[in-house]
């Protein structure tokens, strides 16, 4: 007897890989997702990166948080602290003086160099399992060698492309002009996102 098959329309599951990487590994990944979230302390954003160098497709996740002021609880980005680390690495300065206030959706499509060490949690049953974190203060801009040498490496390939221009409209349409008010902000007249 034959075996009947049943087919349904779609099963929404995340496409990710995972992999441990050593300590200290330097790492370039390309901001994949990046959404609020509320911590036990203030607000922050999980950002998601899947890696292009030294190895492509496999996933990670940071979460950076905004610190919040002891007198009145608003919250603000600390300088040298890992949001501001965050942004800088994400963010033009042309964006984010025209950014009158923090937008995640910005952040994706863009390049993002880091290190990662291995950290641990006990399971249930006391076994060890291992996974990465970007060590704090080590996120930053990847230098214009890494980015040469990534856009040669995948030349041809939508690796680097594929959200680029997504990521270059929702940066413009996020960004309010400051300006006089006589003047439009071209969408050339900001620097464009390596990836």
């Amino acid at each position: 007897m034959a075996e009947e098959l049943i087919t349904i329309d779609h099963v929404d599951v995340d496409c990710k890989r995972k992999k441990q990487f050593p300590d200290g590994e330097a790492i370039i990944g390309k901001v994949v997702g990046a959404q609020w979230v509320q911590g036990q302390y203030s607000p922050g954003v999980a950002v998601d990166f899947k890696t292009v160098s030294p190895d492509v497709g496999y996933s990670l996740r940071s979460t950076v948080y905004l610190s919040t002021r002891k007198d009145d609880g608003s919250h603000y980005v600390a300088p040298d602290k890992p949001f501001d680390y965050m942004q800088r690495a994400v963010l033009t300065d042309e964006e984010f003086f025209l950014q009158d206030s923090v937008s995640p959706e910005t952040w994706i499509g863009r390049p993002v160099a880091f290190v990662v060490e291995q950290a641990f949690y006990e399971t249930e049953e006391g076994e060890e399992r291992y996974y990465n974190i970007i060590k704090p203060h080590t996120v930053r801009k990847p230098t214009n060698e890494e980015l040469a040498d990534l856009q040669e490496r995948f030349k041809g390939s939508k690796i680097l492309a594929a959200q680029k221009q997504a990521s270059e409209a929702k940066a413009l349409a996020a960004a309010p002009a400051k300006n006089d008010g006589n003047e439009e902000v071209e969408e050339g007249d900001l620097e464009k996102a390596p990836f």
